[in-house]
This record gives C-alpha cells, structure tokens and sequence, in this order.
C-alpha cells in the first residue's frame, strides 16, 4: 500500500495607497494538491502455497489532482477609532481523478466568488465593538467523489459521486467589550453563527441482508452558533482584602440535517451553561477561587420514531494558592464533575486534585516545582454527546495520577548587550 502526496502554494499581493488612509489590496494565490494511492491486495494460492493471486476488486490505483487559483481584490481603512476592511475573491478548482485499475476518470470544475468583512470601531477608551463575516470553501473529498464502488468492507460498500459540489461556510461573528482595567471590572458580549450551504452528506441504506451502501449527496439547512456575555466586577479594601466577582452565562444551538436509512434527519440542539466564580485575595497571601457551573442540554428530532434527548452535567471547582512563607508557593486545583444522564455501567461523578509546590531561588531568578496530578486517581474521562442519529457515552483511556518537576530560570538580558560609555558590553 502507497499514498503519497505533494502540495504546492504561491501567493502574492500588492497594496496600493488611495485616499486619506484608505487602500487597495489586490492579491493572487495558486494552490495545487496532487495525491497519488496505490493498495495491491493478493490473495491465496493454494496450489503455491503463497499469496500471489491479484484481487482487483480490492485493490485500488488512482491519482487525484486539486487545483486553485484565486485573485481578490479588497479595500481596507486604518483610522484612530475605525479600522475596516472589505474584499472579495473568485475561486476557480479544478479537480481531476483517473483510476487505472477500473479505467476510469471524471473532472470537475467550479467557480465560487467569496466575500469577506471585517469592522473594529473604538467607541471610548475602554469600548469596542468587532463584527466580521467569511465565506470559506471547502471542497470534498477524493472517497466522496470516486464512483468507484468502494467494496474493502463487504457489509458496508461505499460509492462516491462526483457530481458533487463545494461546501460554502458563511461565518458571522460580534464582539462587544468594555472593561476597565484599573477598577478591574467591565462586561463582554459575543455572538456568532455558522451556516453551510452544500454540505456533503452521507445517505446509507441497510437491505434486509443488512448490507450496508453508503452514497454522497449535497444538502442545506445545517448551521451552528453561540452567544453569551460575561461581567466581572472587583470590591477592594486597601491592600488587605480584594473580591472579584464573575458571571458568565453562554447558549448554543445548531441544526444537522443528515440522513437514517435513506430519511432525512433534521436534529435540533439547543444548550444553556451558565458559570460563576469568585476570587478573594487576602493580603497577596492567600487567593481563593470558587466556581460552579451547569449546562442543559436539549435535542430534538423530526423523526418520531427517534426519542428527544435531554441530559444536565454539572461541575465546581475551587482553587486555593498560597503565598507564604516568602519564596513558596503551594497550589491546589479541586474540580468535581457529575454527569446524571450516562447508561448504567459509567461513573456518573469524578474529583480530581491537582497540587503544586513551587520555592523561588537565586533572587527569585529561578523557580524549582513539584506537580502532582489527579491525585485520588479519578480521572475517568466520562463524558455524554449527541450527534445526528446518536447519543454516546463516552469513557477514554487518559493518563491517571503521574507527578512531574521542573526547573525555570529567568534571564535579565538574553543574548543582549547594554550601553555603557558609548559602547557595547556583553554580560
């Protein structure tokens, strides 16, 4: 079995200066991918006893060549409070695939024209505001486009088809923040959304000997977002005691439109997980961090013969650092998690216990630690996901209790010479 690859990219681009801190971008890029897959599969000969029968249907020879080639043109301002730019690109592909073995081939062609944009306006000192919007194209892939008959799993044959268009992603993002950062305290608001056009999906149907075929086809309606905000506020008496107060509330949602058996499948999901911690600081001594958080998870399907599903995780933790005796600092990472909704058989909670002690030396030049990972060994790794079609309950291998140390040292002037006199003098 071979498969080797070589990717190719060139780019440039030229700016010219128009008006009053505005101007012209003009750019080309050329990108080529050539993929060349070649799997011999011999079978047994019994009457020479080796495996030197060539078996065709298993085996595959085939080059895939993918080529781009995209000019743009956009305009750009720099200014004290508004920075903005707009631009477009036009994108040819061309794709080409020959199979020796079945003697076949197909080439694509497409053309897609691109946009993006992008505004930062400082609205104060301590105010802005982002939006910014992307369309990116993503092309499918070599399996989802052969019309070979992909036959390695007898049970589970898969055609690609190459007919096959481009995915379009249409991001759009917003950002809003004003923080003050003497009085440590501000507020931030975000949100953003995805949306595909043309995804390649998969349509599997299973006949009544549960022979499985897989084909590819482009569909609408998926999309993906979130938005949340956080608030942040400190309470400070003098230097003995300072309280910092956070809130950060966030929701997802999304739509995934795939196929069961040949049906369309519409699944809905739509999650809540507020957050809130606290930070007491007494005297630069002790700091003391709680936090709790807890998400509701929903997702609904079209199909009524698929049930609903909705679960709720939770999880706290505390942090506790010491600064004292000078020169030590001891740490301690508390996080407690409980997920209510996974199948008998998963552990439905863990506590995990992360230590550290760290001594400053030489001056506080140099840092000697000791960290001690998941310490009561719980680290389980549980964890529950729903996708399309499905709802899983996930536990995987991870590294449990392990401790490790290390040394940091800091340099003053690395490599750097200083001034003395008018002349140089290395240290």
């Amino acid at each position: 079995m071979s498969n080797k690859g070589n990717s190719y990219d060139l780019e440039a681009e030229y700016r010219q200066p128009l008006l009053d801190r505005w101007f012209l971008d003009l750019g080309y890029e050329y990108s080529r991918d050539d993929r060349e897959n070649s799997k011999l599969v011999m079978d047994f000969d019994e009457a020479s006893g080796r495996f030197t029968l060539f078996n065709e249907t298993l085996s595959s020879d085939f080059n895939f060549e993918s080529i781009q080639q995209t000019p743009s043109i956009g305009v750009r301002k720099r200014g004290d409070n508004l920075n903005l730019r707009f631009g477009a690109s036009y994108t040819f592909t061309d794709l080409n695939n020959r199979d020796f073995l079945q003697n076949t081939s197909f080439s694509r062609s497409f053309k897609n024209l691109l946009f993006t944009g992008r505004l930062r306006y400082s609205l104060g000192k301590n105010k802005r505001f982002y939006a910014s919007y992307r369309s990116r194209l993503n092309l499918p892939s070599v399996n989802q486009l052969q019309p070979v008959p992909n036959v390695n799993d007898p049970l589970n044959i898969v055609i690609g088809n190459p007919d096959l268009s481009p995915a379009v992603n249409h991001g759009i993002n917003f950002n809003y923040d004003n923080y003050n950062w003497k009085e440590r305290t501000g507020i931030y608001v975000y949100s953003n959304i995805d949306i595909e056009k043309n995804r390649v999906s998969a349509i599997s149907t299973t006949d009544e000997n549960l022979l499985r075929t897989t084909r590819f086809i482009n569909i609408d309606g998926n999309y993906d977002g979130s938005a949340g905000f956080g608030y942040s506020k400190e309470i400070k008496k003098d230097s003995t005691f300072s309280a910092n107060f956070n809130v950060r509330p966030n929701l997802r949602f999304g739509r995934q439109v795939s196929f069961t058996n040949g049906t369309e499948l519409k699944a809905r999901s739509f999650d809540v997980s507020p957050y809130f911690s606290t930070t007491l600081n007494f005297r630069e001594l002790v700091e003391f961090e709680p936090g709790y958080g807890i998400t509701f998870n929903t997702t609904r399907y079209n199909l009524e013969n698929i049930d609903d599903v909705k679960y709720t995780s939770q999880n706290f933790n505390v942090r506790l650092t010491t600064y004292w005796p000078e020169n030590l600092v001891w740490g301690n990472d508390i996080r407690y998690t409980y997920n209510g909704n996974v199948s008998p058989g998963f552990r439905k909670d863990a506590l995990f216990w992360n230590m550290s002690l760290g001594l400053d030396i030489f001056d506080k030049k140099a840092t000697v630690k000791v960290l001690a990972y998941d310490l009561l060994n719980q680290n389980t790794n549980v964890r529950r996901t729903t996708g399309e079609d499905f709802i899983q309950d996930f536990q995987g291998t991870v590294l449990q209790r392990y401790f490790m140390g290390s040394f940091t040292y800091k340099f003053d002037q690395f490599g750097g010479a200083k001034k003395k006199g008018g002349r140089n003098y290395r240290r």
